[in-house]
């Protein structure tokens, strides 16, 4: 079983942030983990390297987004609506 790399749980949180933010169900989610989705978004749209240090903020607000939504760590995600049950279109 593969978990989902670091650059993913980037692009899902930074995805999460841009469509989620206003979503009255996941704002105080976002609200509360400031870090996670900064460093998630400079990351994934900026291309900022980030440190250990740093990057232990994405790890955490990902696995705070897995236990929210009753998902499995280990399991690797493609996105953002994949973690919410919504069918792909392809």
């Amino acid at each position: 079983m593969a978990t989902t790399d670091f650059y993913k749980r980037c692009e899902i949180l930074s995805d999460l942030w841009l469509d989620y933010r206003s979503d009255e169900n996941m704002r105080d989610f976002i609200m509360s983990n400031p870090a996670g989705f900064a460093v998630a978004y400079l990351v994934d749209k900026c291309g900022v390297d980030v440190d250990s240090d740093n990057a232990k903020y994405v790890d955490e607000t990902f696995g705070l987004l897995c236990y929210l939504l009753d998902l499995d760590i280990e399991q690797e995600y493609g996105g953002v609506e994949e973690m919410f049950g919504v069918p792909s279109a392809g």
